[in-house]
């Protein structure tokens, strides 16, 4: 018999009997999330000051490792680590100035896909100057449109717009939100940016009051003639803006990169120091505070410390999935490893022996079915004698094998069909399967084993007794 090489797992069986273990696995799953909380709880002990629920930092213990691990290295593998900090803070401080920028810039925040614009249009004209003793025109529009754009971004008018828009918008972001410049040589354009049409129409208020206030001074210094067009609100794609968001983002996730990768040529010991010096934020610098000297002294009052603990739910989580999955893990192990047949197809699939029919307690459903192939069976092969055999002596298997034989006989009285215990254990059994015509096998999933099984068969067949079946019991 070759039933080792042709055994699989059904897996649609083995889940079948995971979840008949439902409660093993919830009972589990309870015990792991009372430990993992428990372990949580002792694991989440921290110092903490009674006044204001801040956690004391230990600096002596962080100094104490840091020193611990300095003495693994060399002065020149230290003076790297240094160098590899000093790099990463510098990298860092760059990532927190961009991502600042980023969060806080109303331009960075707008949707690219659509950006309310409004545009205020004026028409510059007479700026021709005639230059003598040559005879020559001078074209002063860019000088024009220029001073006004320097009267726009005055840092002055650049505040009122901000003060304008109200919400601490710092002013550097201010600027970014409008933009002063030339349209077919002769249209000066203000053209604001902002979160909605009634920024927009904020800010494009105070730059045009603004640039009423300028035209006198500009006229002075380049003669022209300017006039208000008209003024025009909008939702459109702005190109611009997605290419500097896109550029930001990527610049962001350069620096991040960047960061991972500082420490990458440093040793193992070096990388333990270098860990720990970014993660606690340590310095070499002091910041050095003179205060000065008082007359009387002061008592200084230690604040009351106590030890705080919370529960994680993390651990508890952990301690729920790990006790489930452990119960799991269990039943798969017993189920792969374990040597008893496990559905009635590998009777037939592994031992070639055709199934009768399925039997449990209590549940006779295929009793009939049972008996009629038995019994045409032994009539079909002209079979006299039959024993019903099975490799176990269990109870259940006893009393379905007593019914079989006892409704077989009762149904076919030209056949006799008697039965005992296991031929594998029992002499008497074993005579009488030599001495019948024909056998009956009644097996038990998860009871019966697969070599006890291989067993009986090759017994049957060195006895020249033609099995007719197999009755599973479940």
């Amino acid at each position: 018999m070759n039933y080792r090489d042709e055994r699989e797992i059904d897996l649609i069986d083995l889940c079948r009997q995971i979840l008949k273990k439902w409660k093993l696995i919830i009972a589990f799953a309870l015990i792991g999330l009372v430990i993992g909380s428990a372990v949580g709880y002792a694991k989440s002990a921290k110092v903490v000051e009674v006044e204001t629920g801040e956690t004391v930092v230990d600096e002596a213990a962080i100094t104490s490792n840091i020193e611990s691990l300095k003495e693994k290295l060399s002065d020149r593998e230290i003076t790297e680590v240094d160098m590899a900090v000093n790099a990463y803070n510098y990298y860092k401080k760059l990532y927190a100035n961009k991502e600042k920028y980023i969060n806080s810039s109303i331009r960075m925040q707008l949707d690219a896909d659509k950006v309310p614009t409004m545009v205020a249009s004026y028409r510059i004209s007479n700026y021709y100057k005639v230059s003598y003793p040559e005879i020559s025109e001078v074209n002063d529009i860019n000088n024009i449109a220029a001073v006004y754009y320097k009267a726009l971004n005055d840092e002055k008018v650049i505040a009122k717009v901000a003060r304008t828009l109200g919400d601490g918008i710092a002013e550097n972001y201010v600027k970014e939100l409008y933009g002063v410049g030339l349209e077919a040589n002769s249209i000066l354009n203000i053209t604001v940016t902002a979160r909605n049409e009634e920024e927009c129409k904020k800010v494009l208020d105070v730059l045009m009051q603004e640039l009423e206030t300028q035209i006198p001074t500009a006229t002075s210094l380049y003669e022209h003639d300017i006039e208000y067009l008209d003024t025009y609100f909008s939702v459109n794609v702005n190109t611009g803006i997605l290419s500097e968001q896109q550029t930001q983002v990527d610049a962001l996730k350069n620096l991040q990169n960047v960061m991972l990768t500082v420490g990458n040529a440093l040793t193992a010991d070096q990388k333990a120091l270098y860990t720990k010096l970014i993660d606690g934020d340590t310095s070499d610098e002091t910041e050095v505070i003179e205060v000065e000297a008082q007359p009387e002294e002061t008592e200084v009052v230690e604040s009351e410390k106590t030890v705080a603990r919370s529960f994680d739910i993390k651990y508890a989580m952990l301690g729920l999935f790990a006790g489930a999955f452990i119960v799991i893990m269990w039943i798969c192990l017993k189920y792969v490893l374990s040597q008893t047949i496990k559905t009635k197809d590998e009777i037939s699939e592994l031992f070639k022996v055709p199934v009768l029919g399925i039997m449990k307690d209590g549940e006779y459903g295929e009793l009939g079915m049972i008996t009629a192939g038995v019994g045409l069976g032994a009539q079909k092969t002209e079979l006299k004698k039959l024993y019903a055999v099975s490799t176990s002596d269990d109870v259940l298997v006893s009393a379905i094998t007593n019914k079989v034989v006892e409704t077989v006989n009762q149904n076919y009285s030209e056949i006799n069909v008697e039965c005992g215990k296991s031929v594998l254990s029992d002499p008497s059994s074993l005579a009488k399967l030599a001495e019948s015509d024909g056998a009956i096998m009644v097996e038990r999933l998860r009871i019966s084993k697969y070599e006890d099984i291989a067993k009986e068969l090759e017994l049957a067949k060195s006895y020249g007794v033609k099995v007719l079946g197999c009755v599973v019991v479940d």
